[in-house]
């Protein structure tokens, strides 16, 4: 039964991400390299530590497994670094967006249509595995991260991100969809999957992420605020009560308080 719950709420992932590819949405233009050019803009703008974080350049000539490539903006940036990059997705339409993307560029790489939980590779293969706001949808996510570590070589590294329980968005999601919606009892990740991105959306505490990747070694894992933790980004249904919090949301002093609770938790480590 269990099996058959995981696969039917697999089906609801996939299919919601088929329907919104990553980034694609916050763009109108037809599929051209201006319209990809602009998906970068966008993505590198609202979340302008992913460079930092990534560290795309540092990759060359490595063999680097990325897992949920979305509209293809990050796979990209490895191609283009000199990386031997191998991307994988749950999505047809995120494997085409990014095939399309590479051809723009004159750019080839190997993109497949794979789940996370079952990776088509063999053990030991990789030098470092990106996966950015990923996991958290797949159902089994402790299942996704067993393999990341086995087809990572030995001395491979991650750097992967995951959404954040003790976070702003968190809260916000908390207050307008729990609390004043009279649901104050209802569980974080039940809000989350209701009225953040797809069903089955997860959030972690820095805890929970450290025992999640506890056969890794030297794991930091770093909270990081978003632009969805001060409003400007968060998306929801808007109606009358969403637009008065929003007017009332302490932006600036969220902004004064750091990291500490921010949405994304961005996750490096080693396989020993």
């Amino acid at each position: 039964m269990h099996q058959r719950v995981d696969a039917d709420l697999k089906d609801q992932v996939k299919t919601f991400w088929e329907d919104n590819p990553c980034d694609v949405k916050d763009t109108g233009s037809p599929f051209d390299a201006a319209y990809f050019d602009a998906l970068s803009r966008q993505r590198y703008t609202s979340h302008p530590y992913i460079p930092e974080f990534a560290e795309f350049e540092r990759w060359c000539g490595k063999r680097v497994l990325e897992v949920g490539v979305g509209a293809g903006s990050d796979f990209c940036r490895w191609v283009e670094a000199g990386a031997q990059a191998v991307g994988i997705d749950l999505t047809a339409q995120a494997a085409q967006l990014t095939t399309q993307r590479l051809a723009l560029g004159a750019q080839s790489a190997t993109v497949n249509i794979a789940d996370c939980e079952h990776l088509p590779f063999d053990d030991n293969v990789f030098d470092l595995c990106y996966s950015f706001g990923v996991l958290h949808h797949t159902p089994d996510t402790e299942r996704a991260i067993g393999e990341v570590f086995r087809v990572l070589k030995p001395g491979g590294q991650i750097r992967i991100m995951l959404y954040h329980t003790m976070s702003w968005v968190v809260f916000k999601v908390y207050l307008l969809h729990g609390l004043l919606a009279l649901r104050p009892f209802a569980s974080i990740d039940s809000l989350l999957a209701d009225h953040m991105e797809s069903q089955g959306t997860k959030a972690y505490t820095m805890a929970q992420a450290q025992t999640l990747f506890a056969q890794f070694a030297d794991v930091r894992v770093q909270p990081t605020l978003t632009c969805y933790d001060t409003w400007r980004g968060y998306q929801t249904r808007e109606g009358a009560l969403f637009k008065v919090a929003k007017q009332l949301w302490p932006a600036w002093f969220i902004q004064r308080l750091g990291d500490r609770y921010g949405w994304n938790l961005l996750i490096s480590g080693v396989k020993a």
